[in-house]
């Protein structure tokens, strides 16, 4: 009982998590990112084997890039509803009705001893939303076996997912990736980098006594096809400590029951209930916990990890250390919109992600987190370098250790390095030279040596394509402005609206002035001081604003005019 309570106050104690999850380029997301451009650095920078994963913290940052070249693009709109946890940040957004995104990668691929085929890793994302709070998603892929950090094994339904705002709350029914976390090679415990899990999912913000504001996320899954049937329920704990350092908590329970209990209190803690209760039988169940530390410093990013399997085990005694189910994962990284490098260490103890009743922490034979699994060290060297705005130079280097207690122990190299050719706005042209696979979790290694030596030259044409249907002039909604808000403002504090195109503006006043995503702010005529229209904020810097801008009936917003500020506690 003192241990469930040591635990229960340990959770509490750290509960102080980072901001928004990161996402690999593989996912529709980077689709729509990389449609998003027309042209520039910032669409090259996650062409074919450029930008492979975003980390948390520099998400928004990129999105402020694509934003800045794009403007109001389709793709950057779709990709900000479906990242977004927040309705006040997505409220204003009209994202497309319908879209098909179309991501075609073709492929000559030469093995080294044997003759050139014709190989493919294309995807089809369609997408619908009847509201502006829900929308639908359904991606196809056809994936060949190739030695891209992407191409681990995945259904040809890969994702098939329904989203939706309840209130404040995000939900989400179906298929698809979901990322817990930072790391490059996957994270520790829910990551994109295998198979797409099948189940619920939901993401809200609790203000709760002491610890105030907590983003917190679930997700109860159904892991089947490969093993018989097993359930994963996950939850994060999150919330940034200020700008630059976050820490986050993650826990999962797998199994092939639950008690009602685990929907609201801490997994292990509600597993020993069961078992001392006799609800359930000792071992028939799997928790693990994971710690994550962020910090962010310029354009650097700094990450360190602890995973713990197993609570019951005094690991820190020497005499039990031969039991010990730790792991931990160290990296960094410095990325721009030109350039970027980065460095990963993972280390896991042997018998980290195993159980001895249930099958390991697997799933279609990727692990759920990292995916070199147990008894492993592994380390990950990653660079870009744009030569100019349209030819990139790019390369990943992991040193995997596998088995490494065992007579099976195994050492696994892979590599690849490429060089990328923006030949149009919406078309890339690149060569790849590799050698070996992606690692991953396996009993005397992840791969033959025959596999772990064959290197690869890959002449790959990929084309990035987004429909959506025309919108004739005259369709977008309009928003009244009620009689009583067309008064004289006097005695308010003003920011100038510094910058306006196509309804977009930019204001010189942001967080430090009170200025919040989702407010509505009246737009006065400098001279007059007569409200002429409203400024809704969809994006906040600690200078400056940014948000839509909408007229009064019969009046004209033109750069220069005021905008009202916010009182001081609003």
């Amino acid at each position: 009982m003192r241990l469930v309570l040591s635990l229960l106050g340990v959770c509490l104690a750290i509960g102080w998590v980072c901001g928004q999850t990161g996402f690999s380029s593989k996912t529709h997301v980077g689709g729509w990112l990389q449609s998003a451009v027309a042209q520039g650095e910032t669409s090259l920078a996650i062409g074919a084997a450029g930008k492979f994963v975003w980390q948390p913290f520099e998400v928004r940052k990129w999105l402020e890039w694509f934003e800045e070249a794009s403007e109001d693009s389709p793709s950057l709109t779709l990709a900000k509803w479906w990242l977004s946890e927040n309705w006040a940040e997505v409220r204003d957004l009209l994202p497309p009705t319908l879209s098909i995104l179309t991501r075609i990668r073709e492929m000559a691929a030469r093995k080294s001893g044997d003759s050139t085929s014709w190989e493919r890793l294309s995807s089809v994302t369609l997408s619908y939303h009847p509201t502006k709070r829900w929308g639908v998603l359904v991606q196809l892929r056809h994936r060949d076996f190739l030695p891209f950090l992407e191409a681990y094994p995945a259904p040809s339904i890969e994702v098939a997912t329904v989203r939706g705002f309840i209130g404040t709350t995000v939900w989400e029914f179906g298929r698809q990736y979901q990322r817990w976390g930072p790391g490059f090679l996957g994270t520790s415990l829910i990551s994109d980098n295998g198979y797409p899990l099948d189940g619920i999912s939901f993401s809200l913000q609790a203000k709760l006594p002491v610890i105030g504001r907590w983003r917190i996320r679930q997700l109860m899954a159904y892991l089947h096809g490969d093993l018989p049937g097993r359930f994963l329920m996950a939850r994060r704990w999150e919330k940034p400590l200020d700008e630059r350092l976050s820490i986050g908590v993650n826990e999962i329970n797998l199994s092939r029951s639950f008690s009602p209990l685990t929907l609201f209190l801490p997994f292990y803690l509600t597993s020993r209930l069961a078992v001392n209760s006799g609800w359930r039988k000792e071992g028939s169940d799997q928790v693990i916990l994971s710690a994550d530390v962020s910090y962010r410093s310029g354009d650097s990013n700094f990450y360190g990890i602890l995973v713990v399997d197993d609570l019951k085990l005094r690991w820190w005694r020497k005499e039990e250390q031969i039991q010990r189910k730790l792991g931990w994962i160290l990296g960094a990284q410095h990325e721009t919109r030109k350039w970027g490098i980065g460095a990963e260490y993972a280390s896991f103890d042997r018998l980290t992600y195993t159980h001895h009743v249930q099958a390991p922490y697997l799933y279609h034979d990727i692990g759920l987190g990292y995916p070199t699994g147990a008894d492993s060290r592994a380390v990950s060297l990653w660079g870009r370098w744009q030569v100019n705005s349209k030819v990139q130079v790019s390369g990943v280097l992991v040193r995997s250790w596998l088995d490494r207690k065992t007579a099976n122990k195994d050492q696994e190299r892979y590599w690849v390095l490429s060089l990328q050719w923006m030949a149009s706005p919406n078309t890339l042209l690149a060569l790849h030279w590799s050698q070996g696979y992606p690692p991953k979790w396996g009993v005397g290694g992840g791969w033959s040596e025959q596999q772990e030596r064959t290197k690869f030259v890959i002449l790959e044409g990929r084309f990035v394509g987004l429909w959506t249907p025309k919108v004739q002039e005259g369709e977008e909604a309009k928003v009244s402005i009620q009689p009583q808000e067309t008064q004289v403002v006097s005695g308010k504090k003003f920011a100038w609206l510094t910058s306006l195109r196509d309804g977009k503006g930019t204001i010189s006043a942001g967080e430090r002035e009170g200025v919040k995503v989702g407010m509505r702010l009246s737009i006065v005529d400098a001279a007059t001081n007569e409200i002429i229209g409203t400024f809704t904020v969809t994006q906040v810097k600690p200078n400056e604003a940014v948000g839509r801008v909408e007229a009064a009936p019969d009046k004209i917003v033109r750069v220069g005019s005021k905008v009202v500020l916010p009182s001081q506690g609003q």
